[in-house]
């Protein structure tokens, strides 16, 4: 298992052992609140934001689409759903990872936080 931090501090990467990667990512370029305005979230070298974007990378180096999602990305993500999300992607287990994301309806959809795409 790896993890890999972007020197663009906006995407972290996790490799387990399974093969499977885990990109979890923040900023301008991302599905994540406050996308539009993240310079003011700038803190010496660090960049932070209230949910983040992820997107799961299989062993064959294809994006695993979640089942339910309209998107290999998945937006406003919490903190707490990728800690569970990413012991399920260590598992191999992707049918949990599905049950724990809602059925996408769009780019808009908010996956249980109360911000929302502007």
């Amino acid at each position: 298992m790896s993890i890999t931090i972007h020197k663009n501090l906006s995407n972290v990467s996790i490799q387990f052992d399974n093969g499977y990667i885990m990109s979890i990512k923040i900023g301008s370029n991302a599905y994540c609140t406050p996308y539009s305005v993240i310079d003011s979230h700038y803190s010496g070298d660090s960049i932070s934001a209230q949910n983040a974007e992820i997107a799961i990378i299989n062993p064959d180096s294809e994006f695993h689409r979640i089942a339910g999602q309209d998107d290999d990305v998945v937006g406003w993500v919490s903190p707490e759903k990728i800690v569970e999300i990413a012991y399920r992607v260590a598992c191999g287990d992707m049918d949990a990872v599905a049950k724990i994301l809602k059925p996408s309806k769009g780019k808009e959809q908010d996956n249980d936080t109360r911000s929302i795409r502007v």
